[in-house]
């Protein structure tokens, strides 16, 4: 059998993402889940974390709703666009995707 070091997760500043509003008081009906039933979906400190979240999983799009009351995070999927609904205390935004890190392959010994 063969061991190969684990590559850490890129330290992402959750600060340092742009996040444009697209909609007020509406949510993305064709989110991934909602309630925390999937990754796709978590309960947020800030809406910097939900964007930095999004960004950085590979099954989100760009797209995304944020509960302003609530903290709910839910992204919609990778190669969709949000479809908006109306729906108080939420917004949509939309944020650049994080490109995954570049690896060197003489990097891991085997």
């Amino acid at each position: 059998t063969y061991s190969v070091p684990k590559v850490p997760p890129p330290k992402l500043d959750p600060n340092h993402f742009k996040i444009t509003q697209k909609n007020t008081n509406y949510y993305c009906s064709n989110r991934a889940c909602l309630g925390g039933k999937c990754p796709e979906s978590f309960n947020a400190k800030s809406l910097q974390e939900c964007a930095a979240a999004v960004s950085c999983n590979p099954k989100c799009g760009t797209d995304f709703n944020f509960g302003t009351k609530d903290g709910w995070c839910d992204c919609v999927p990778a190669r969709q666009s949000c479809q908006p609904a109306s729906f108080a205390s939420y917004n949509t935004y939309s944020v650049p995707k994080v490109p995954p890190p570049k690896l060197d392959p003489n990097h891991f010994k085997i």
